[in-house]
């Protein structure tokens, strides 16, 4: 299911600097989980409001509307997500059959990637692998070309047999490593360092794409830190592509805005690249420096060919996205 020949091919190779020892001693003494503590959901049965929170009287709005939005951009679609419910919006997908129906409302409209969820009974997020399985089949049967990302994130233990289960599946075309450790509205999610390189070398050996799934700046260096620095996750050097999901507007995200969450994929690419291209003094200036540093100058220093990426030298598109 995925762009890769073969598991072998997606493998190989790579160079493993993972503290094996250190991560199996923590996987024994916490177990292969996360950390959730939903109190939004203890208050008033709401995990996350994008209006309010459960800690503020009603008429405190905590994310006001966006006013501005650009006219082109590139969308993974979540169909349901993890956390918003009915009581936020009596439209929100929650059952099976409403969850399907609204993936299959995006793909009509063109949708190349949908990010799915399911949930419980009670409209809770789940790793369930029967209703994953039925939303995969319903899809799969009618927009076989859609690619479905799935959030396969293990909260317990037990969970994690539930995932390894979707591994073995075979259907599991993406799925996306939270590198976080952060309120969700009014919720606490923390992913630990152990569990994210575990989840990331299982979907890796399975030929799985991972998704570097980023909801502050921190987590793009803790991305970097545990799953790049280690080689879990492949790179350029490795000939192979890393994909990166920039969660916008979700609440406690840095991204909250358009224009960030736009502009966060070439800085991803150009600062990554600055100090292999440009020498580690420049990067440094960059990073210690006032002065924005123009895409004219990026390109100047060769990090990044901007011509290629926009089919002429005009740049004045992309400074849009910065001012």
């Amino acid at each position: 299911m995925s762009n890769y020949k073969t598991v072998e091919d997606f493998m190989a190779p790579w160079q493993d600097k993972v503290n094996w020892d250190a991560v199996n001693k923590m996987t024994e003494k916490y177990g292969l989980g996360a950390y959730c503590i939903p109190f939004g959901w203890d208050i008033n049965h709401t995990v996350t409001d994008a209006v309010n929170t459960a800690f503020a009287t009603d008429d405190v709005v905590v994310q006001p509307r966006w006013t501005e939005i650009p006219e082109k951009i590139i969308v993974s679609t979540t169909i349901t997500g993890a956390f918003y419910n009915k009581k936020s919006n009596p439209n929100h997908p929650v059952t099976m059959e409403e969850i399907y129906a609204a993936a299959r409302d995006v793909c009509l409209a063109g949708a190349p990637v949908i990010h799915v969820h399911v949930r419980n009974d009670e409209g809770l997020n789940v790793l369930d692998p029967k209703r994953l399985k039925y939303i995969f089949n319903k899809i799969k049967d009618e927009f076989p070309d859609v690619c479905i990302d799935y959030c396969l994130v293990p909260m317990s233990p037990a969970a994690w047999e539930d995932f390894q289960e979707m591994m073995d599946s075979g259907l599991i075309e993406s799925s996306p490593v939270n590198t976080c450790a952060t309120y969700c509205g009014d919720m606490l999610l923390v992913k630990y360092p152990h569990v994210m390189i575990q989840k990331a070398k299982a979907l890796r050996e399975n030929g799985v794409r991972t998704r570097l799934a980023v909801y502050c700046d921190g987590d793009i260096d803790n991305a970097d830190r545990y799953l790049i620095k280690t080689g879990v996750v492949p790179t350029a050097k490795d000939g192979l592509p890393t994909y990166w999901g920039v969660l916008p507007a979700l609440l406690g995200a840095t991204f909250n805005d358009p224009e960030k969450s736009i502009a966060i994929p070439p800085l991803l690419g150009g600062v990554y690249r600055f100090a292999e291209r440009a020498g580690r003094n420049v990067a440094a200036e960059m990073a210690f420096t006032s002065t924005p540093f123009t895409s004219e100058r990026m390109y100047e220093l060769h990090v990044v060919n901007w011509a290629n990426a926009f089919g002429s030298q005009d740049f004045s598109n992309f400074e849009k996205l910065f001012t």
